[in-house]
């Protein structure tokens, strides 16, 4: 044991440390968290991810291209998943220190801290605490709720966050064009020639068939480019809302069935895939609008034609209305005029309601992707919303239908020529299954109103189909073949050049690309809007706790605290009643469980004697002890 002499010297050296200390340079890690670098750096990390985790989420396609982010669907989804989670982790980090910066801030006032508010602050307090608070009798007034309730909040909002970010998402491909040199050219769409009714009149049946009704709903040949006020007005439920028209609009590119078997051979078009995507860049296409109408009048003479046989025909209608807009309307014959054989004989049954629409007709360019196998549109995108009206006069449609429901001509140049070829000169048979589809729909209109948009829709269609199918670019190919072979086989001797000059003559004009298929991401803007705002709103709160923090006195006074608050309050801080006397920890120890909230209530916490704890000195031995 050491001699009482040497205890003695042990005691006047500590005596002497104590009376003149030598100054304690901080280590690295207290400076930085006295001067708060890491709550600032977290604070910062945290904006910076979610301003990527935003501008993915409303651009994901500057990175889809490459195949780490837009491989497959999952990988694009698990891009934003994996952004928005280390998002979400920074900001749960940031509102912990934000809380206890706030706490340590409002504990360094000259009055102190509510006991109640301080354990709100504190990140110790579980849920269940945070409602025992709220909720439960006591003497702290409003704050202790206000920040229990406050506290509570800031646990939901980083759950609330992963979830409103990925609520409204879906993956959709994205195409990109594959290399600079195209592989074929393509045909847009040219001007309507309704000279051309002429050719088509021996295909009518095959161009319109059975589901002629069904020609806009082709998502592989039309493009439904609707809005949702659009649709809206089409609803069941605003069908009798003159403010609000039905309107419908497509875009009808050009297609690549005249060009597409040129793609099949080139070396750049593999043919190992189910989709083989090209691209056709600035394909000029038709802009059709609808809007449904049934007020124009129009004159049965010279605006109609009745279409058809004796047991069953239809009256259609064709008017121009305004500039670049021809209204419509259809009439089918009744069922008591069709089983009398009274059809095309009886004069009143035009009368009869039926459907009227406007079509206003116009031409756009888009860059449209198509699958090379076998001609479906897979995805566009038009670089400008320019719309260049066409004319299309309304007699002009009319003569056209005329045309391709009527008998060839055999007197013609075209008909003698479909004679000897041994096609018969008869009558197309299609008129009898339009009138059976709008007759059937018109007796069912009688029970039920909602079937009034199917005949819309299949009025339009029918409208559609002579204006897509009039264009100089559906022959090219039948003229290319028959110029091919007139030379060396008997077909020049029945057909002869006049014959092959019928067919008109068309350069193609739209550049084809091979293409690649990534994934990209579609985000409800709704969505991602509120994620927005509650971020912003929440990172404001953060930033203004770390701001206050560093530049106000609180805040400087606060800042030789480490980062442990229990440590802190036990060994920094004192309780006081409402007297202002000290509360020593062993009163608590007396009180039940009950009773320590309802006390808590009445006392506040301070910092004890903190202008002699600002600068921090480590763990004295204790003088008068020697190990």
């Amino acid at each position: 044991m050491p001699s009482k002499e040497a205890h003695e010297q042990f005691e006047l050296r500590s005596n002497a440390r104590n009376e003149h200390p030598h100054p304690v340079r901080q280590p690295l890690t207290k400076r930085i968290l006295a001067h708060r670098i890491l709550s600032w750096t977290t604070l910062i990390l945290a904006i910076i991810s979610y301003i990527l985790t935003v501008i993915y989420a409303w651009h994901p396609e500057l990175v889809s291209h490459n195949t780490l982010f837009g491989g497959s669907p999952s990988r694009a989804l698990q891009v934003l998943a994996i952004l928005s989670m280390i998002a979400n982790w920074l900001l749960a980090a940031t509102i912990s220190q934000s809380f206890d910066l706030t706490w340590g801030m409002l504990l360094a006032r000259s009055v102190g801290l509510c006991l109640l508010s301080g354990l709100a602050l504190q990140p110790g307090t579980s849920l269940d605490g945070h409602v025992e608070i709220i909720c439960k009798w006591h003497h702290g007034g409003f704050q202790p709720r206000a920040w229990s309730t406050f506290k509570i909040i800031s646990m939901t909002i980083i759950p609330i966050l992963g979830i409103v970010i990925l609520r409204d998402v879906e993956a959709v491909p994205l195409f990109y064009q594959k290399t600079n040199e195209s592989v074929a050219r393509g045909y847009s769409i040219g001007p309507f020639n309704a000279t051309l009714a002429t050719l088509l009149q021996p295909l009518s049946d095959g161009v319109f068939g059975t589901r002629f009704k069904d020609f806009l709903s082709d998502t592989d040949l039309v493009i439904d480019v609707s809005t949702a006020a659009d649709r809206k007005g089409c609803s069941n439920a605003h069908r009798n809302d003159t403010k609000l028209p039905c309107r419908s609009r497509f875009f009808i590119p050009g297609g690549i069935e005249q060009f597409a078997p040129q793609l099949l051979v080139d070396e750049r078009f593999s043919g190992s895939d189910d989709v083989q995507p090209v691209l056709a860049k600035n394909l000029r296409g038709y802009h059709l609008e609808f809007q449904e109408s049934g007020s124009v009048v129009f004159d049965q003479q010279k605006d109609c034609i009745r279409q058809g046989y004796k047991l069953g025909a239809y009256q259609l209608c064709l008017k121009d209305v305004g500039a670049h807009q021809m209204a419509t309307h259809m009439t089918p014959c009744p069922k008591s005029f069709a089983a009398s054989m009274a059809c095309m004989s009886n004069t009143t049954w035009p009368l009869d309601k039926g459907w009227g629409t406007t079509l206003s007709t116009y031409s756009r360019q888009a860059d449209v992707t198509y699958n090379g196998l076998n001609g479906t549109i897979m995805a566009h995108k038009f670089p400008n919303s320019t719309l260049t009206p066409v004319d299309i006069a309304a007699s002009e449609l009319l003569q056209v239908f005329k045309v391709l429901f009527s008998p060839a001509d055999p007197n013609s140049t075209y008909g003698s020529f479909l004679d000897r070829l041994e096609i018969v000169a008869n009558k197309p048979v299609e008129p009898l299954t339009v009138w059976q589809y709008f007759e059937g729909l018109a007796e069912l209109s009688e029970t039920d109103t909602r079937v009034d948009r199917r005949a819309m829709i299949g009025l339009q269609s029918l409208l559609a189909i002579p204006i897509y199918h009039c264009q100089a670019k559906d022959f090219i190919e039948l003229r290319q073949l028959l110029l091919a072979q007139v030379n060396n086989s008997a077909i020049f001797e029945t057909l002869g050049r006049d014959i092959i000059n019928l067919f008109p003559i068309v350069e193609p004009d739209t550049d084809i690309y091979p293409a690649f298929m990534r994934y990209t991401l579609q985000v409800g803007h709704g969505s991602l809007i509120a994620y927005i705002a509650l971020a912003c709103v929440t990172l404001s709160l953060c930033l203004v706790a770390n701001a206050t923090a560093s530049i106000t006195a609180v805040g400087k006074t606060f800042r030789h605290m480490g980062p442990f608050p229990l440590l802190t309050q036990i060994c920094d801080c004192e309780i006081m009643d409402g007297n202002g006397r000290s509360v020593p920890l062993e009163h608590f120890r007396e009180m039940e469980a009950g009773q320590r909230l309802s006390m808590a209530s009445h006392m506040h916490s301070k910092l004890a004697g903190r202008n002699a704890q600002v600068i921090p000195a480590g763990p004295e031995i204790p003088g008068n002890r020697i190990e």
